[in-house]
């Protein structure tokens, strides 16, 4: 069984991502081994399922296990030699794959009667304009259908022309996206390679975080107090 020290400056999930990768370089983790499940293992561990998710993960990227549907998380051939970071480019989800775990526990939480969630930074339904937009909906559909259509890939170009206004931009500088996620994604994929470091404030959207792991990021966590301290000095 893996053993974690808990008073190493090394996070939890480090300890446990470095333990199974040497285990399969080592061979007591052959191809095709069934790891334990997440909650299992953190059971037996006695720690965050968080710290599973994240140690598979990172193990993910790196292309030495596979989440399968129906058969958990298992054991890839590891390349030889053995490399120093991550082992192949970074891995974009697919809609096929299942929902992260974490994110689908949150939402059934989410999902219950009289539940408040302070994960998602939704407002409530009640503070949003419903006349308002309904009326901006009628407006736009007077023309035509037009507008169900599909529309430029950078966004909406009336939007993206009073964007670049206020912000003394050129409208090809302007990029108008779906929301924050896919922003992230595409930061990612431009400006990041597997292996670098990307520090994130604690808390931190959870969705980012597993942005960072598919991609094979390093991700260094500081706590929120702490950054804010330091800009205000």
């Amino acid at each position: 069984m893996f053993e974690l020290d808990r008073t190493s400056s090394t996070p939890l999930y480090q300890q446990l991502r470095d333990q199974i990768r040497q285990r399969i370089f080592s061979g007591s983790l052959p191809a095709g081994t069934r790891l334990p499940p997440e909650r299992t293992l953190a059971n037996t561990l006695g720690v965050n399922r968080t710290t599973v998710v994240n140690a598979y993960r990172e193990l993910a990227s790196e292309g030495l296990v596979e989440g399968r549907v129906g058969h958990g998380t298992v054991v890839m051939a590891p390349p030889t030699p053995p490399p120093d970071g991550p082992i192949r480019p970074m891995h974009w989800a697919s809609v096929s794959e299942p929902e992260d775990p974490v994110v689908s526990d949150i939402n059934a939480i989410v999902r219950r009667p009289g539940s408040i969630s302070f994960a998602h930074g939704e407002m409530s339904p009640d503070l949003f304009p419903a006349e308002v937009l309904g009326g901006l909906f009628t407006r736009a559909l007077s023309g035509g259908q037009a507008p169900l259509g599909y529309g430029p890939v950078a966004g909406y170009v009336p939007l993206r022309e009073a964007i670049a206004a206020r912000t003394g931009r050129s409208v090809g500088e302007i990029l108008v996206l779906a929301g924050s996620q896919l922003a992230l994604y595409l930061i990612t994929r431009v400006l990041l390679q597997p292996g670098d470091t990307v520090v994130v404030e604690v808390p931190s959207y959870i969705n980012t975080l597993g942005i960072f792991g598919s991609a094979g990021v390093r991700v260094v966590p500081a706590p929120w107090t702490r950054m804010a301290s330091s800009w205000m000095a």
